[in-house]
């Protein structure tokens, strides 16, 4: 009897397999506050009319929620195909909210 080489559960059902009910639930928080966090970066840029930044946030909104969607189907997470591009996307996407709140701090400040 041969093992499978996969898991026969989704990606987000290994986090819940793995981690029990606590890491589901920081798994689930940790993928929605970052989703919230950018939305809400999609609309403050668009309210101040900076192109640039709102086609930023929009494209990392838009590629996270093709990845999480893609994780719900098969193992993606577990392999570098989806886990590396999870990974950068959320980071980038951390780093993309502090650069824009920084820049919106400097134009409040140079305005005041």
């Amino acid at each position: 009897h041969e093992k499978p080489l996969r898991s026969p559960h989704s990606g987000h059902l290994n986090y819940l397999a793995r981690s029990g009910v606590p890491g589901a639930i920081l798994w689930v928080a940790l993928q929605l506050t970052w989703a919230g966090n950018i939305l809400i970066r999609v609309l403050r840029s668009s309210a101040r009319g900076s192109d640039e930044w709102h086609a930023r946030f929009a494209f990392l909104l838009c590629f996270w929620l093709a990845l999480i969607t893609n994780a719900a189907f098969s193992v993606f997470l577990e392999n570098p195909v989806g886990g590396i591009w999870l990974w950068t996307v959320i980071g980038v996407g951390l780093a993309s909210m502090h650069t824009f709140d920084r820049e919106i701090r400097g134009k409040r400040t140079a305005a005041a």
